[in-house]
């Protein structure tokens, strides 16, 4: 699961292709990596190619686990106020 992580992870900094990525990070999701870190990363994936409502299900579950309250909150709050402008 780590190494799914962390090749998904520079994909995304490297701005490399995002279906690689997403398909990394899911690895590393079934993998059983850190179930937080997986969909707080993927969340900003998903919004940053446009797709809000796979991001906003994604931070809806990252809040659910996040060990305390914030950035996933931030970035779901974030991310439904771009669904409204939609």
């Amino acid at each position: 699961g780590w190494m799914h992580f962390h090749h998904a992870f520079c994909l995304y900094v490297t701005g490399d292709d995002v279906q690689q990525s997403l398909a990394h990070y899911n690895a590393a999701e079934r993998a059983g990596f850190d179930p937080f870190r997986v969909l707080l990363n993927r969340g900003i994936l998903y919004a940053e190619a446009g797709d809000f409502g796979s991001a906003r299900v994604d931070f809806r579950n990252a809040v659910r686990r996040e060990p305390a309250p914030g950035i996933a909150a931030e970035f779901l709050a974030h991310t439904e106020r771009n669904l409204r402008c939609i």
